[in-house]
């Protein structure tokens, strides 16, 4: 049986259809881990677009969180899975599996 198809590389999808938007995003959180020069200028390309707030303190984010969130929209926090010292602060993540508590 004779297939009436071709086969084109360059027409590939390198990115997940799921973040095709937010593939800056991303390339902003790989950057921020490697401590790239480029962290700043990538996060001043996407400032106006996505909402992110960078910081070491927990208080802060929860605050900042609440403070940009609109009526019943969910909000939340992204921690490591090996972050066992954020328990106090509410926010759960198991060793294995990862987890994030919502902040609402």
């Amino acid at each position: 049986m004779k297939q009436n198809s071709e086969k084109k590389s360059d027409l590939h999808l390198s990115v997940s259809i799921r973040s095709f938007r937010s593939e800056k995003v991303a390339f902003l959180v790989q950057n921020i881990l490697n401590n790239s020069d480029k962290t700043l200028e990538i996060y001043q390309s996407l400032k106006n677009n996505y909402p992110i707030y960078l910081t070491r303190d927990i208080k802060l984010a929860k605050k900042w969180l609440k403070e940009v969130s609109k009526g019943t929209e969910r909000i939340g926090i992204i921690a490591s899975s090996g972050a066992k010292r954020l328990r106090s602060e509410g926010i759960s993540v198991k060793e294995k599996n990862f987890s994030c508590r919502l902040v609402s």
